[in-house]
């Protein structure tokens, strides 16, 4: 029995010794300058009339006559073998690019995808393809990067994923699927 009471007034000892108060922390002089508030000056009112100009505004006139056409669908480009002679599968993509984008610069390609110009910036093999979900599968695969000069406003080109300069070129990458048969190369775009 005595054990229990040792206990008991051990344990309210206990109790009591941690509801002590905490000792108050002594200020002390500091050489650091206090934080001052500072205030942002107003952002300015924009008015619809008076859009702010960026770097990358795109400087295009906009034609109201030209309208979607299914005549933009992609044209089928052939490159007979004798024209890949010893190119290598990079420069047979490239070639086949190079008469897929001649297409759309042809005074008579529809004006709604109509190019004043182009460029084949780089065409690589990419192992990714291999992995990636792309259809369709070609016989070789490869990653092209290409850019192309914006004529005017509404085109087919603003669907695709790009970046315009200031100087109206966009600047466009895709996967292109490349098929040989009947001694003729052929290549479309490959999409997930």
């Amino acid at each position: 029995m005595k054990i229990k009471i040792i206990t008991a007034i051990l344990l309210a000892a206990f109790i009591l010794a941690s509801c002590e108060t905490a000792p108050t922390p002594v200020p002390t002089k500091t050489a650091a300058a206090l934080p001052t508030l500072t205030t942002t000056p107003p952002l300015p009112i924009l008015s619809p009339t008076q859009p702010t100009p960026t770097q990358t505004q795109i400087q295009l006139p906009f034609d109201g006559s030209v309208v979607n056409s299914i005549d933009c669908q992609s044209p089928d480009v052939a490159l007979p073998d004798s024209d890949a002679l010893g190119s290598s599968e990079d420069e047979i993509t490239g070639k086949l690019l190079e008469l897929w984008l001649a297409y759309y610069q042809a005074p008579q390609a529809p004006r709604f995808c109509h190019i004043a110009g182009h460029t084949i910036d780089q065409v690589v093999y990419d192992e990714r393809t291999l992995y990636l979900p792309l259809e369709p599968k070609g016989n070789f695969m490869r990653l092209v990067r290409f850019s192309i000069k914006l004529i005017q406003l509404p085109n087919s080109w603003m669907s695709w994923a790009g970046v315009i300069d200031p100087q109206n070129w966009e600047h466009l990458s895709g996967f292109v699927a490349v098929f040989h048969s009947n001694a003729v190369y052929t290549m479309e775009f490959a999409n997930p």
